[in-house]
Formats: structure tokens, sequence, C-alpha cells
């Protein structure tokens, strides 16, 4: 897989600075993207034992521990404390190739005396763009207090919260339960899919898996208005990177797998950057021994077109719809035959739009152009 560190000092050589933020919020800078840090926590005592789960795109890192006491340290998994009590801990990832760095707290509890019978667990699934909605699993605290940490400063202590985050991608969510003196804290790392850009409609980023077998291709679609891209780096799931336009990963076993694709871009009027980051969760499996069908085409004319856009999908297509850069439904068919679908296009500005079908064997996308 190729180095991060050529496509980040090559976009760092055309601007001043090494945040890509915008209108997404200004405190979600490109290590925000990359750096993600992490960690669980046991006790024993009144020393805390630390285990860094901290997740990049490949960006080496230096670590650093600030333990709520006034003390710190840059190797140290453990800490003894003076005294029981709650204590801010955090974690501090910092990268010298964008000269920036990222922090994850959290609320680390040293008990007393020891505890047992109480343990904390939950269960988390999709629900809708950078979205995710919990459920506690915890035994023997249904009396106690609940605490959630998404790891981005939002907390809950909602049994049955949902959350939704600013960034799509991998998010280390904590749950604390507290009984007594006692408690129990769980951590896992949560794959959420979705996107996200600070560039508007100027930059449109999604991708296509091919599979075969272990192996999957991944076909970027990258639209760019007032806009230049100079950085592709894909996440592929299971620990590899990748800087080539075009996305290629040989995985290691079957199972799912989250893969992004971050692009960072330049706006030449002022030189200020952006950028997107687009994430899914796939099912990746060994090649079946059944003779699979055809896969589907498709496709739309004229193109560029004015009043209308024909879409020829097929019988077996379950949805269509013709959308903006920004993932928005824009499109409603005027009609459709058993294999056609008829988008109208007058109320329409001009620009570049994306049809989508749904179909049995995936997702079909094509870009269309809005005439003026």
């Amino acid at each position: 897989m190729s180095s991060l560190r050529k496509p980040a000092e090559r976009l760092l050589g055309l601007v001043t600075a090494a945040s890509l933020c915008g209108s997404l919020s200004a405190q979600e800078p490109i290590c925000a993207v990359l750096l993600r840090p992490a960690f669980n926590y046991t006790t024993d005592g009144l020393t805390v034992l630390l285990a860094d789960s901290s997740t990049t795109f490949g960006q080496s890192a230096q670590v650093s521990y600030s333990y709520g006491d006034g003390s710190s340290a840059t190797t140290d998994s453990s800490h003894a404390y003076q005294q029981p009590g709650t204590y801010t801990v955090c974690l501090t990832l910092s990268t010298t190739t964008l000269d920036c760095s990222a922090t994850f707290c959290r609320q680390v509890v040293v008990p007393l005396n020891a505890c047992a019978g109480i343990s904390a667990h939950f269960s988390a699934s999709g629900a809708g763009t950078n979205a995710v909605q919990f459920l506690d699993l915890s035994i023997g605290a249904s009396a106690g207090e609940r605490l959630w940490e998404f790891g981005d400063d939002s907390t809950s202590t909602e049994e049955f919260p949902s959350h939704i985050w600013l960034l799509p991608g991998p998010h280390f969510v904590s749950l604390t339960r507290t009984l007594g003196e006692c408690s129990a804290t769980y951590g896992q790392w949560v794959a959420v899919d979705g996107n996200a850009s600070t560039c508007g409609q100027d930059l449109f980023v999604d991708f296509e898996p091919t599979h075969d077998g272990l192996s999957t291709a991944f076909q970027p679609t990258i639209v760019a208005n007032n806009v230049i891209p100079v950085l592709e780096i894909w996440s592929y799931g299971d620990g590899n990177v990748d800087t080539a336009f075009a996305g290629f990963n040989e995985f290691v076993g079957v199972g799912e797998y989250q893969t992004c694709l971050l692009v960072g871009a330049l706006r030449p009027s002022n030189l200020d950057t952006c950028f997107s980051l687009v994430c899914r969760t796939m099912q990746v499996s060994p090649l079946s021994m059944i003779d699979e069908p055809e896969a589907p085409s498709l496709h739309a004319w004229p193109n560029p077109f004015t009043n209308e856009v024909f879409v020829e999908v097929g019988a077996t297509a379950s949805r269509v719809r013709l959308m903006d850069p920004l993932g928005r439904v824009v499109g409603v068919s005027s009609s459709r035959s058993a294999d056609m679908v008829v988008f109208s296009g007058t109320t329409l500005v001009a620009g570049t739009y994306f049809v989508e079908v749904d179909t049995p064997l995936g997702r079909l996308r094509r870009a269309v152009i809005k005439a003026q």
C-alpha cells in the first residue's frame, strides 16, 4: 500500500494550514479524520490499567496520556492514584507529518473497594446517515447510573440512545454503569456509515466496490466544482490504507469491513482547503460456486439533457432516483415502463446530477449533466 506521507506533503505544500475545515465545523480539522484516539481501562485497587485502542488512517502518531491528577506520561499503560475518585483521563495522538493532534478524554472511576457482579455491555445498529442506535445490555446495575460517551464530547444517560456524528467512520463509544461506589465500563469502536463534506456542493465523493472473492476493487466518483482534489486516502477497515485514485484491497478473511474514502481539495480562489469523506460497511465473502446472473447495466440519455432524461434500468430495479451532488433526491419520475424511467429536469438548475438504481446485484450510479 502507498505511504500517506507524499500526498499529505503535497497537500501541505499547496496550502499554509494543515486543517481542512469549512462549513462542517471549525473544530473538525484533518486530524479529526485521520487520527482517532481511544482507550479502554480496568482498575486494580487504586491502579488504573489503560489499553490504547486508537486507530488511524495509516498515519504514524505519538501517544501521550494525561491522568487527571496533574501527572502525565508518554509510554505508561498504567497509573497509580493516591486516592479513589473520578478522574478525567486523556489520550492524545500527534503527528509531525501534518503537524497536528487529536485528543480523546473520558471519565475514569477509581473505586475505594474492589467490586464484583457488575458489568457493562451494549449493542449498536445503524440508524441512518452518520447515526447509530444503542441498546444497554449491562448486568448487575439495573438500578444504577448510566453514562454513554460518544467520543465527540457528547454524552447521554438514556437506556436506548441514538447519536448522530458530524463525521462518518469509526467512533469509540463507551458505556459506564455505576451502582453505589462500584462501576463497570465498556467501550468499542462503532463503524458509522455516511458522508460529510466541508466543501459544500463543490465536492461530491462516492465509490462503488466490485468483489472478486476476498479481492475488492473500489471505483471512486469525484465531482469537483471550484475546487481541485489533491489528496485521496482509502481506509479499508482491516488496517490497510491506500492513496491510489482507484482503490484495491485483498482482505485477509470473510466478514464485515468498513471502507472510507477521504478526498482533500484546494480552492484556487483563496488557497483555502476542504474535504469530503464517505464510509460504507460491506460484507466480504468467498467466491460463490454458483453461476451468478450477468451484472445489470445503467444507461441514461441524452447526456447532457435539457428537459427530460431517459434511464434504462431493467425490470428488476427496485428503486430509481435522481440526486444532486449532496445526495438529496431531486427528481421524480414522470413515467416508468418495465425497463425505463423518465425524469423531468425542467425545474432543475444547470449542473451535475446522479441517477441511482438499486438492483438485486447492487447499486448502480451514473452522472448526468443538466444543461442550461
